[in-house]
């Protein structure tokens, strides 16, 4: 009788022995992941939507598309890029945490086991769970965005896409209200800056003016001409009455003798004349209308800088009044009514096969080990 039993706890031990790594192996890890799937695993839902960033302007529509063909992102594009970054950023998931307390989630049974936040957790562990929560998917060739959020509760999942959204919307308007605002003090300062140009080109041909006594030396100096022209006839006629005086006349006749004296004084009254307009005198006539057209040029050109900086305010003032980028839902925060983790089956098989490959592995292992010992 004692015989039989020792039989029997050898063929038991033997046994055992034979599938004791089997057991370490296979069976315990695949029972410790189906007790985490059965009573640990916590169900996420995840809310989605869609949005697009689009922009108003008519020179933006002209360039949209550039950057598809290497001539660099459009700034449609870079402003998604920039909303993408704010919705994943710490402030945004301050606010979001002071609406919807997800600390609290995060650390409590509401999260999955290996993803909660235990020990001590920092601000960049918060942070970290709540990207890994939020999926951004940006489309850079038709600029739809598509975004989601997973949570334990579905309900909370679309609540906070709904809050990001706005968010979202917010800070495009904000940044838009702030680009325009950068550029209408920078016009400001430049149409200030061109009013006093234009005033003091106002003034330097007003000074001109009042110190030499013209409104316009174009005018003077045509009637220069009106004069010279005059003279220049009465000498002409005068000398032809003193050639024919000289006749039948001595030329020593008073008659003679004062047409003479005549045409000699008109002849230095146009030579003084014609040096008032291009002579040696210091400010003879074409030296003022030259400095005249240069001050008149710079006071019209002043003035058009101006007219246009004018144009350029007004025009980027009416901008500022409406938004010239746009930031549009597409589709709604959905209701989620099936949760995307744990997909219980898929990681029933996946956790199977890792497991029997792993078993497999580590029998290779073994078997080697042993055939060295030997």
């Amino acid at each position: 009788m004692n015989g039989k039993r020792l039989s029997i706890h050898k063929f038991m031990a033997s046994h055992l022995k034979g599938y004791g790594k089997q057991v370490m192996f296979l069976v315990i890890p695949f029972a410790l992941f189906l007790v985490y799937l059965s009573f640990f695993a916590v169900e996420k839902y995840r809310s989605e939507s869609i949005y697009v960033i689009r922009d108003l302007t008519t020179k933006q529509t002209l360039g949209v598309d550039l950057g598809i063909f290497g001539g660099g992102a459009s700034s449609t594009q870079l402003d998604g890029v920039i909303v993408v970054n704010f919705l994943q950023s710490m402030d945004l998931f301050n606010r979001v945490d002071r609406w919807f307390k997800l600390k609290d989630r995060y650390c409590s049974s509401q999260t999955d086991i290996l993803n909660r936040l235990i020990w001590k957790p920092t601000d960049e562990d918060y942070l970290r769970l709540y990207r890994k929560n939020l999926t951004i998917v940006p489309d850079e060739l038709s600029g739809v965005t598509t975004i989601a959020f997973d949570s334990s509760d579905p309900e909370l999942a679309q609540s906070i896409l709904r809050y990001l959204l706005t968010a979202g919307e917010a800070f495009l308007n904000q940044l838009n209200h702030n680009t325009a605002e950068k550029k209408i003090s920078f016009l400001s300062e430049q149409l200030a800056e061109n009013k006093a140009k234009r005033e003091l080109a106002v003034q330097s041909l007003e000074k001109f003016q009042n110190k030499h006594r013209l409104v316009d030396p174009s005018a003077s100096l045509a009637a220069y001409h009106n004069i010279i022209a005059q003279i220049e006839m009465e000498i002409i006629n005068k000398t032809a009455q003193y050639h024919q005086l000289l006749r039948y006349m001595s030329a020593n006749t008073m008659e003679v003798t004062k047409l003479k004296n005549e045409i000699e004084e008109q002849e230095s009254a146009l030579e003084k004349m014609k040096n008032r307009l291009s002579g040696p005198e210091k400010q003879h006539l074409n030296d003022l209308l030259f400095e005249y057209q240069r001050l008149s040029a710079d006071v019209e050109f002043a003035g058009e800088v101006y007219k246009n900086t004018l144009v350029q305010h007004d025009l980027n003032k009416m901008e500022a009044l409406q938004e010239s980028k746009v930031f549009e839902v597409i589709a709604v925060p959905t209701l989620p009514d099936g949760h995307v983790y744990p997909r219980r089956l898929r990681m029933t098989l996946t956790a199977a096969i890792l497991i029997l490959l792993g078993y497999k592995v580590m029998m290779l292992i073994w078997t080697v080990i042993n055939d060295h010992k030997d």
